[in-house]
């Protein structure tokens, strides 16, 4: 199963850039801002962009300027956890593995509700939900716990 999702993330990769990938990322961006789930959410809990990852910079602003709360992983180690922590998008900065991350001594260790919506990055997306992720497993981690 692993030598399978490992060969899907290398063949994924060696396709490199979507010759429409703005536009396509834009809709996407789309989709969430205009969706019911981002409306009716108190808290968002984002990823920060990293490589080729689609940019949640937009949606992170929005939100912020609609008064949601916005939240940030950070990685607390090498082993696949990670905690969510409330902060802003300007107030990120370079942590593991060169990805943004909160600073933890200004942040306060997030929490969700049903009303959070969780937006995560992944390699690949299946029809019925599945995510194809990076393979450290620290979404598959979180996304075990989250009920938002």
């Amino acid at each position: 199963m692993i030598e399978n999702k490992n060969q899907l993330r290398k063949e994924i990769r060696q396709k490199g850039d979507v010759e429409d990938r703005k536009e396509k990322e834009e809709r996407i961006i789309e989709n969430i801002l205009s969706s019911e789930l981002f409306s009716e959410s108190d808290y968002v809990f984002l990823y920060a962009s990293h490589k080729n990852e689609i940019s949640v910079d937009r949606i992170a602003l929005s939100a912020e300027r609609l008064g949601k709360k916005t939240a940030f992983p950070f990685c607390e180690n090498k082993d696949g956890r990670m905690k969510f922590y409330f902060t802003n998008l300007s107030d990120l900065k370079d942590g593991m593995y060169g990805i943004r991350e909160p600073d933890k001594g200004k942040s306060e260790e997030a929490f969700f509700t049903e009303k959070s919506l969780c937006i995560v990055p992944g390699v690949a997306f299946g029809l019925k939900g599945e995510r194809l992720g990076m393979g450290k497993g620290y979404y598959d981690r979180f996304l075990s716990e989250f009920t938002g």
